[in-house]
């Protein structure tokens, strides 16, 4: 029958229409970020979701122009954040930007950091702190500032001595 041909055609194109509306994802990860609604109509290439591996972190940082010249890929660090009270990660520095830009009264250049998650529950776009160790110094001495001083252009420290005196007492006959 001519009408169930017809219907045939028409479901046929409705599944076709409804397949080519599935969002695959290449690869695997978290639903971050969602940008559409239902019903909502979209231009080719329209970007509709986020999607992101947490077991894959980076830790985008701001590093100032002075600072950064001290740092190479590689370089162990450290990451803490808000969103992991009480725990500090491993990391890595993976890549700095070959550009210095002006934020605020600040230059900076980004330097993203490969983090190590060992298991903690990271929330992306949380704020975070970085120590990137830069050089290790093997015995050396460590000074407060407050412990120098400067005079007629020479500069000084203070240094504490510390000597043992032992006073006896004299002896008593008995």
């Amino acid at each position: 029958a001519p009408e169930v041909a017809q219907a045939s055609l028409a479901l046929q194109s409705a599944e076709d229409s409804l397949a080519k509306c599935r969002v695959t994802a290449p690869v695997s990860g978290t639903l971050t970020q969602l940008k559409l609604s239902a019903g909502d109509f979209l231009a080719a290439m329209t970007p509709v979701l986020k999607l992101e591996s947490v077991d894959d972190m980076l830790a985008e940082i701001q590093i100032d122009e002075v600072d950064i010249g001290k740092l190479r890929e590689g370089q162990s660090a450290e990451v803490s954040s808000d969103s992991i009270i009480g725990r500090t990660l491993k990391a890595r520095v993976q890549a700095i930007a070959p550009t210095v830009t002006t934020l605020g009264s600040s230059r900076i250049s980004l330097v993203e950091l490969a983090v190590q998650p060992d298991g903690a529950k990271l929330k992306a776009g949380a704020s975070c702190s970085a120590r990137i160790t830069t050089s290790i110094k093997q015995d050396a001495l460590i000074i407060p500032l407050a412990g120098f001083f400067t005079e007629e252009n020479l500069s000084y420290v203070y240094v504490l001595v510390l000597s043992l005196i032992h006073i006896s007492e004299p002896t008593r006959p008995y």
